[in-house]
């Protein structure tokens, strides 16, 4: 890790999860990473941001004022902050308070298992680290499981939003379902440091609504992917 400039972009919703579920697994980068959190505002506790001040060294919080667009949303606003800095990294790590409200405790338990093997522990994260340096041709890696090509509902929408960043929609790639991911940073900067870029994106969430599939959100997890494979890089 020494050399490698991180940042760690995570939305918080749910505390507890933060708290107890990723926070244990971030200590090996506490010290070589920028973090940025990003809290729904009235979600936050003192406890949570204490704990975020004595763990990582390098750490900036913002807030989302209303609860759209569920992580993407948030970690749009991390990108508005870094930006903001003049910042740049070489990876991103993107991570959020999964809980999956609107599935059964069991699936959402699942999902969170898989999604956080990307940080399971300091030789998962060194080993990653050093596939980047190695394989100059990987964009993007998250946890082999949640790696997946669905389109569903979402053909239309993607469609459009292709259309807004200039990528052809057509070919097939592949996404990483749950939004959870390592990624070069140059991937996520080409298309997101214009300065309408962001706040156009955020103009089409909408309230939470519960919607398991179809809504912007869901669009832009393969928007991500997309965005990996128009650049010539592939997904692991």
């Amino acid at each position: 890790m020494k050399g490698d400039k991180i940042a760690v972009l995570v939305h918080v919703y749910f505390t507890d999860v933060l708290i107890n579920k990723l926070i244990p697994k971030l200590k090996p980068l506490a010290n070589d990473a920028d973090f940025y959190f990003n809290f729904v505002r009235g979600q936050e506790t003192q406890e949570a941001l204490d704990i975020i001040k004595r763990t990582f060294k390098h750490h900036t919080i913002s807030y989302t004022e209303q609860n759209i667009g569920r992580d993407v949303n948030g970690q749009l606003n991390n990108l508005k902050v870094i930006y903001s800095k003049l910042k740049r990294y070489d990876y991103y790590l993107f991570l959020h308070t999964k809980k999956s409200v609107h599935l059964k405790p069991e699936q959402g338990e699942y999902w969170m298992q898989n999604l956080t093997t990307i940080i399971q522990d300091k030789k998962t994260i060194e080993a990653i680290l050093d596939d980047f340096k190695t394989r100059p041709t990987l964009g993007m890696v998250c946890e082999p499981k949640c790696k997946v090509n669905l389109m569903t509902v979402n053909q239309h929408n993607f469609n459009v939003f292709c259309k807004g960043f200039g990528i052809n929609p057509e070919g097939e790639f592949w996404f990483c379902a749950g939004t959870m991911f390592w990624v070069r940073a140059s991937i996520i900067d080409t298309f997101y440091t214009h300065p309408q870029i962001i706040p156009a994106i955020q103009a089409t969430f909408r309230e939470e609504n519960g919607a398991i599939d179809g809504e912007v959100h869901h669009v832009m997890e393969r928007i991500y992917g997309k965005q990996v494979y128009s650049l010539g890089y592939t997904l692991n």
